[in-house]
């Protein structure tokens, strides 16, 4: 094995331990555990089963394609796809997914981070899906969930104590858990909209906005990309972390949805070719004010109230319209 995505894979694992995705202080023998379930279940047949999957370590190569992105990391996950209970028939999980993320919606980004007075800054979630608990915003219909760890990682206790198949309780949503990426979702939409002021956009699944700071945020996974008023953005990003959600720090816009981005100059012949499709989507009455905005104008300018709304209303209306008709629109 090549020794970069070995140390990657002994990273993740170190990791994951110290986030305690599971808890290896409750080892058990998978029997003893199912045994005990069908004891309590014998008094009170209500009660739900425990659940058996297996945690296994992929190595890939990120960035292969781009020589100076590429590097090796690892991934430890859960093979959702072999889940049993404890009859060993396998677990069925509701075709519940999480919110799908518009190429659209990070090419509004881009436009509102060019608007006088505004700017635009991205940010990653490390560990994303851990960062929360196994069924989060789902709680009463979770079951509990028991882990196998590949004998390679097995501490050296578990042998001295003659374990034949140990099992660990799952405690966070594990990479490869079927319903992982709605517990995500659930844990950093329940952040934005309760504690820190986000709204969701109508119709857009991955986007936020928020008034007071006049920013819009939209989220793929763990990919946060922010755009709005420049002097309101650390405030902004201050506000997420504060309340709980962990992001390495922002950096201008660049590597996003697998598309790189970087600044360009052009004369105003060539920013009137680009925009001849652009300027239509603002004739509309209703976006008529927001579209007549001075060079001059800051972010601030566009009001913080009627104006504000005005503004946003009418770019989401024009890019809503997009969406609707081609998700897959690029402008």
């Amino acid at each position: 094995m090549i020794s970069e995505a070995r140390e990657a894979v002994k990273g993740e694992y170190t990791k994951l331990r110290k986030s305690a995705a599971w808890d290896e202080s409750k080892v058990r023998e998978w029997s003893d555990v199912v045994k005990e379930s069908r004891a309590r279940r014998a008094k009170n047949p209500q009660l739900k089963g425990p659940l058996r999957g297996r945690v296994f370590p992929l190595r890939v190569v990120k960035n292969s394609e781009i020589a100076h992105l590429r590097k090796y990391k690892g991934r430890v996950a859960f093979q959702g796809n072999n889940v049993r209970d404890e009859f060993g028939m396998q677990a069925l999980f509701p075709d519940q997914g999480s919110g799908a993320s518009f190429m659209t919606a990070s090419r509004v980004m881009d436009a509102i981070s060019i608007l006088p007075g505004c700017t635009g800054q991205q940010s990653d979630a490390p560990q994303a899906y851990t960062q929360c608990h196994l069924g989060t915003g789902m709680e009463e219909n979770t079951q509990e969930t028991w882990v196998e760890l590949p004998e390679e990682e097995w501490p050296p206790e578990w042998r001295k104590r003659g374990f034949r198949q140990p099992v660990c309780p799952l405690i966070l949503a594990l990479y490869g858990h079927p319903l992982s990426g709605t517990y995500w979702e659930n844990y950093y939409s329940s952040i934005l909209t309760n504690k820190c002021g986000f709204e969701k956009v109508s119709g857009w699944e991955c986007l936020f906005f928020h008034r007071r700071l006049k920013v819009f945020l939209s989220v793929d996974v763990d990919d946060f990309k922010m755009a709005g008023c420049a002097r309101n953005m650390p405030e902004a990003w201050k506000l997420m972390t504060d309340n709980g959600l962990k992001l390495d720090d922002p950096e201008p816009f660049g590597h996003y949805l697998g598309v790189g981005q970087s600044p360009v100059k052009m004369n105003q012949d060539e920013v009137n070719k680009r925009m001849a499709n652009i300027r239509p989507l603002f004739a509309a009455p209703d976006a008529k004010d927001a579209a007549e905005v001075d060079d001059d104008t800051d972010a601030d300018d566009l009001g913080g109230g009627s104006g504000w709304n005005c503004f946003c209303n009418a770019v989401l209306s024009r890019f809503q319209f997009l969406a609707i008709r081609n998700p897959c629109h690029t402008l």
